[in-house]
């Protein structure tokens, strides 16, 4: 159903101190809105909105805002909260539940607006994905520190958890990522270096430094608006392979590395499907290997090579659990 809204507005003060109230009625996605806030501006130029009332299903806002002539002196608060996420799945045509609680406050600082902002989601649900989130931030919109929290406590039969922290530069649109930590079956992932994302002109990683057990995961390069990606994997060795697939491997290493180049929206073949499909080449095969080996692929969007050393597996059959997350692809790797 399409929005339906009726507005009614009074001003007065005209010209030199405008001040008015605007409330506002009607329908969005087959539901009341209720909308109530008033205006003022003052002689030094600051304009104040308060809202006092902002309601639809279970979403409501209240806040005061004051939004200085000088930006440097812009201050409020403002309050979010909405029960029912499962009230959005109209409009975002997916599904989604929990509920979001939030808050923003800003004041002056050293001659810039300081703002705090505070966000949690609880039993948030996106699709099959299930858990709960924190996002808090501090700072200046050229330095504005964030914490990142996210807890899953049934992903594919596992908990999983993810917390990281950093800055975000809203004027260059670039983040720096201090640190990451995530656990997952008992692993723990961690961010071994900081890095640096830009957002400015698409998404590009400078040195993505990843490590859990003694394999080591890193990526750099452009994401989009063009796929210019380069990535290297060292050192996996059988007890990481084996915390998702138990009693796969007996013995070795898994080493490789892979460019990739293309576009997100149309590559000649996937990417993530190329880099998954070699490592289910390498988890099936026989026999011991006692010279390393290399596997290639030079593909017009990609190029990747993966040498095993010393590699043993116990099956050559990839078990349920983790052909569920690699498709299997049998092969046998040509010398090195």
């Amino acid at each position: 159903m399409p929005a339906v809204c009726v507005m009614i507005a009074k001003v007065s003060g005209l010209p030199s101190a405008p001040k008015g109230t605007f409330a506002a009625q009607g329908l969005l996605d087959g539901a009341p809105v209720h909308v109530d806030v008033s205006v003022d501006r003052n002689q030094a130029g600051a304009i104040q909105a308060l809202i006092r009332r902002a309601e639809w299903k279970s979403a409501h806002a209240e806040g005061d805002i004051t939004v200085a002539a000088a930006a440097a002196q812009t201050h409020g608060q403002l309050q979010l909260q909405m029960g029912q996420l499962t009230d959005l799945q109209g409009l975002l045509g997916m599904n989604v539940g929990g509920s979001l609680t939030g808050s923003i406050m800003l004041h002056p600082e050293q001659g810039q607006t300081h703002a705090q902002l505070h966000l949690d989601a609880r039993d948030l649900s996106v699709e099959q994905l299930k858990g709960n989130a924190q996002l808090s931030a501090e700072g200046s919109t050229d330095a504005l520190g964030f914490k990142l929290a996210l807890q899953l406590p049934n992903l594919r039969g596992s908990k999983a958890s993810l917390s990281a922290n950093g800055s975000v530069n809203l004027d260059t649109r670039k983040v720096a990522l201090a640190a990451a930590d995530a656990n997952y079956r008992g692993q723990d992932v961690r961010l071994l270096s900081p890095a640096q994302i830009a957002l400015a002109d698409g998404v590009a990683v400078d040195v993505l430094k990843l490590g859990v057990q003694s394999a080591v995961l890193q990526i750099r390069g452009e994401i989009s608006p063009a796929l210019d990606l380069r990535a290297s994997l060292q050192q996996v060795q059988p007890a990481l392979i084996n915390a998702f697939a138990p009693g796969l491997l007996a013995s070795g290493t898994i080493e490789g590395r892979a460019r990739l180049k293309g576009t997100l929206a149309s590559p000649t073949e996937n990417s993530a499907g190329m880099i998954a499909k070699y490592f289910a080449t390498s988890l099936a095969i026989e026999k011991v290997v006692s010279e390393p080996r290399v596997i290639r692929s030079c593909l017009p969007i990609s190029t990747i090579s993966m040498s095993l050393v010393g590699f043993e597996s116990r099956s050559t059959m990839l078990p349920a659990s983790f052909a569920a997350v690699v498709p299997v692809f049998m092969a046998t790797p040509t010398s090195a």
